[in-house]
């Protein structure tokens, strides 16, 4: 098994380009919520064939270890054998923020994980500096009544 260790501030430099580097496009995957919700899930890291991996250890939760585009994401193969490492050491984890796009390039994946799509409470709360400027539609209409308050 790799080594993990608990994120810290002398982690910010090489865990930030990593994740930089992934474009991933989730709350998640940034160095502040990470190092923020150090304490509070028990958070560690490491890298894994190249790719870090981040540990809420208290929440059994493994982050997508990749990013949005094909050549930056890990193999099926790799994150099963994250899965049956952890899992042998004791702790059982399953991934979290497993891009759509992924499942689809790597359909063998359900021989080894069942993905069922996240519940929406759970959603994303990220949206385009062009769509916060404007306000348009349905979604953000609550947004621009607070606003107009």
């Amino acid at each position: 098994m790799e080594k993990f260790k608990r994120v810290s501030l002398g982690d910010r430099e090489i865990l930030e380009g990593l994740i930089l580097s992934l474009e991933p496009c989730s709350c998640e995957m940034n160095f502040l919520n990470i190092y923020t919700w150090e304490n509070a899930y028990d958070t560690h890291w490491c890298m894994w064939d190249g790719f870090p991996v981040i540990w809420f250890r208290k929440l059994g939760i493994i982050l997508f270890p990749g990013g949005k585009s094909p050549e930056k994401m890990p193999s099926a193969e790799l994150l099963k054998t994250i899965s049956d490492t952890m899992k042998r050491a004791g702790f059982p984890v399953y991934f979290n923020q497993v891009p759509e796009c992924y499942l689809e390039l790597h359909p063998e994946i359900s021989e080894y994980f069942r993905a069922e799509q996240m519940a929406e409470e759970f959603g994303e709360y990220l949206y385009s500096v062009e769509k916060l400027a404007e306000l348009r539609g349905g979604k953000l209409s609550k947004k621009k009544n607070l606003i107009s308050q």
